[in-house]
């Protein structure tokens, strides 16, 4: 059984369900705001929220469109999405 965290309207709660997604994911790199609002169980416009309130990694922008990268989410969501700082971001170069 594996554990992962998903952000409530209010808190952040811990469920039992599928695994979360992985940084080694062969999935896509970028996510778009649908599939991250389904990742973490909330509506878009809640993700909006959030974003302009910086409770979730910032997005990458390409022109006007707006995509979330895997990793970045992958390493805040297994940290337990903590409050950010700019390490989760901006992770050290290797």
């Amino acid at each position: 059984q594996v554990e992962r965290f998903v952000m409530s309207k209010n808190l952040y709660s811990l469920v039992q369900d599928k695994p979360i997604l992985s940084v080694d994911d062969s999935s896509p790199g970028l996510l778009t705001s649908r599939e991250v609002a389904a990742l973490l169980r909330c509506s878009e416009r809640s993700l909006r929220i959030w974003r302009k309130q910086g409770r979730i990694p910032e997005p990458v922008t390409i022109g006007s469109a707006v995509r979330w990268e895997r990793a970045t989410l992958a390493r805040w969501i297994a940290a337990g999405c903590p409050p950010l700082s700019a390490s989760l971001n901006n992770p050290p170069a290797a």
